[in-house]
């Protein structure tokens, strides 16, 4: 293969290669993107994190918390979500051996299943080791990005637990 040859495979080699790169991260963004949703209750958070640090007492402060509870339901239509995105943060089995997971959605704010069963006694968002979901938990690692599915638990200060599908 001649000089002028070579140039030319190396070119079109590249600029697939590019093309490529360019396709895998276009869907990469497609896949990460957040729902309405999940942007709307994001908002929410945030506009209470500014409320609470501008506060100058206390009681004001603490006055944020059941305020953002009732924005946060008056925002969003049903505490089931989907498709809303994250990193996985926590990944983990309790001392019953079934799942624990908390996924991170924006930085500092976590949609957690509980830890312990004592706690998860009403809610049960642990997760079954006989579950496709548990299954799906081992191929993962701290870090991953994750599209999911889910309930919210309402709270008169804070939505602070998940359940998960299991199937």
């Amino acid at each position: 293969m001649d000089a002028a040859a070579w140039d030319a495979h190396e070119s079109a080699r590249k600029k697939k290669a590019a093309e490529e790169a360019a396709e895998r991260q276009a869907e990469r963004e497609r896949l990460l993107k957040q729902p309405t949703a999940q942007i709307a209750f994001l908002k929410v958070v945030e506009n209470a994190r500014i409320e609470f640090a501008a506060a100058d007492t206390d009681f004001k402060r603490g006055a944020t918390r059941p305020a953002r509870a009732k924005a946060v339901c008056s925002t969003l239509n049903s505490r089931t979500i989907g498709g809303w995105v994250g990193r996985v943060a926590t990944l983990s089995t309790n001392g019953d051996g079934l799942g624990v997971l908390s996924v991170e959605i924006a930085d500092y704010i976590y949609l957690s299943t509980w830890n312990n069963s004592f706690s998860d006694f009403a809610d049960n968002t642990l997760i079954p080791a006989n579950s496709p979901l548990y299954q799906t938990m081992s191929s993962l690692k701290i870090g991953d990005h994750v599209r999911f599915d889910g309930r919210l638990f309402r709270s008169d200060t804070n939505v602070s637990r998940i359940e998960l599908p299991r199937d």
